[in-house]
Formats: C-alpha cells, sequence, structure tokens
C-alpha cells in the first residue's frame, strides 16, 4: 500500500509541476512600454518582444479605443526584420518578417507605433492591447520546417493628462489638477505627471460600456484543465483503494 501511495503522489507532483513549467518554458512575450500623455498629443511606443525559442516571423495586434486614439504610423526599429503595418476597427496589425532564414532570439525591440490622442478625452488611464502570433524554424536531420510559437498576451496604460490644468485640488504637495493627476508643487512650481505602471494582470482594451476586462489566455486554461482532470483521476484511483482496502479488512 505505501508504494502504490508513492507511486500517486509522484504521479500529483507530475500533474501540477508539468503544465507550470510547459507554459514558463515555452511563453513569448510581447510588450510596450507605459507612457504619460498629454490630451491632442502625440506618443511614439516601442514594442518590444521576448523569446528564448526564437522567431523568424510574426504577426501583432495592437487594440486600442477609437474614441482617445488615432493610429499615425508604424517605424522599423530592427534591421534583422522587415515590418507591412495595416489599420481597422480599432486594431493595428504588423507583420513582421525576418530577412534570414533563421531564429532571431533574446529580448529586442521590433517596430514603434505611433498613436495621437485626441483633444476631448475624460478619463485619465486608457489601456492599448497587444498580442502576436509567432513562427521559428525548426530543423531536424536535414529538414527545415516553420512551427508556432506561444506567445503571451500583454496590455499597457496609457496616462492622458489634461492640455491645460486647473490646479484647484489641495495635495500634501501642492495642488493637484481637478481633470487629471497632475501636481503642481508649492515649493518650485514644477509640473508632476502620474507615472504609470505596468499591471501584472493587463485588462482588455475598454469595452463598449468603459469597462475593463481581464483576458484569459486559451491555452493557459487548456493546461490548467489538464491539470485538473489529471488530478481528479488520480484522487478517483486513492478513493477505490481505499474502499479495497476496507472491505478486505472487514472481509
Amino acid at each position: 500500500m505505501k508504494r502504490i501511495l508513492c507511486i500517486i503522489f509522484s504521479l500529483l507532483l507530475m500533474v501540477f509541476v508539468f503544465p507550470f513549467s510547459v507554459l514558463a518554458n515555452n511563453a513569448d512575450t510581447i510588450y510596450l512600454s507605459p507612457v504619460s500623455a498629454k490630451a491632442g498629443e502625440t506618443i511614439t511606443l516601442p514594442v518590444s518582444y521576448k523569446t528564448e525559442t526564437g522567431i523568424y516571423v510574426a504577426r501583432i495586434f495592437i487594440e486600442y479605443d477609437q474614441n482617445v486614439f488615432e493610429f499615425v504610423k508604424t517605424e522599423n526599429l530592427n534591421e534583422r526584420f522587415g515590418h507591412t503595418s495595416s489599420f481597422k476597427d480599432g486594431v493595428v496589425t504588423v507583420i513582421a518578417d525576418g530577412r534570414d532564414v533563421a531564429n532571431v532570439t533574446g529580448d529586442f525591440r521590433l517596430f514603434s507605433v505611433t498613436f495621437k490622442v485626441k483633444e476631448d478625452v475624460e478619463k485619465i488611464g486608457y489601456f492599448l492591447k497587444i498580442k502576436g502570433e509567432a513562427s521559428s524554424i525548426k530543423s531536424d536531420e536535414g529538414k527545415t520546417e516553420v512551427v508556432s510559437n506561444f506567445v503571451s498576451d500583454n496590455s499597457v496604460e496609457i496616462y492622458v493628462v489634461c492640455s491645460k490644468h486647473k490646479f484647484t485640488v489641495p495635495h500634501s504637495d501642492g495642488k493637484k489638477c481637478e481633470n487629471c493627476e497632475a501636481i503642481e508643487l508649492s515649493s518650485s512650481g514644477e509640473i508632476v505627471l502620474p507615472s504609470p505602471e505596468q499591471d501584472d494582470t493587463p485588462p482588455k482594451v475598454n469595452n463598449e460600456n468603459g469597462e475593463k476586462e481581464t483576458d484569459k489566455n486559451d491555452m493557459t486554461e487548456a493546461v490548467l484543465l489538464i491539470g485538473a482532470s489529471g488530478f481528479a483521476v488520480i484522487l478517483f484511483v486513492i478513493v477505490l483503494l481505499f474502499l479495497r482496502k476496507r472491505k478486505k479488512e472487514a472481509a
């Protein structure tokens, strides 16, 4: 019985540890850097990619609120890739294609994307969501094939502040603008803008009701479902063994 329990315990460890190790080792990351902007201002954000597997080609989607941002352009930032871009219905689509038939690894910038912030924005924080599809080249016994990478989604918050501040709200360091979070320091008269921070659980772009939704990655859900199913099966086996032992003891 002890031997059987040891085997079951080992299986439990495999069920819980393996799925998370798969996610950790195989996931590429694509991300933008958080920035502050004034209403009416043009902002440029570098798009970066981090991969251990390496990529040969990537298709990237940047979702934005058309009531807040106007897409302006993209510019290439990596000589190892060429890129083409288009936009429609609040989504900028960029295809980054490797110039050489080889994988590019590491943490690097691909291109930059430029938006103009509209004048009549009403809130402070707005989100740009970025996601992607990528492929790498795999060679085996003289054969070369293109395989898909798993790319984790991400998002970044853009802090929008007024083009003309109204410093009427008392603050410990001076006065705060009544329309945004900018602060006028009483000591020097300097205007300090809010510092945006990346969220550990990136939400989606605001929906039609202005609500922020948490993104659930399909692959993560599938792996966790496998782990939960494996646990249920093993628990069922444990119960059967326990009942069998009790039956033998009763006999």
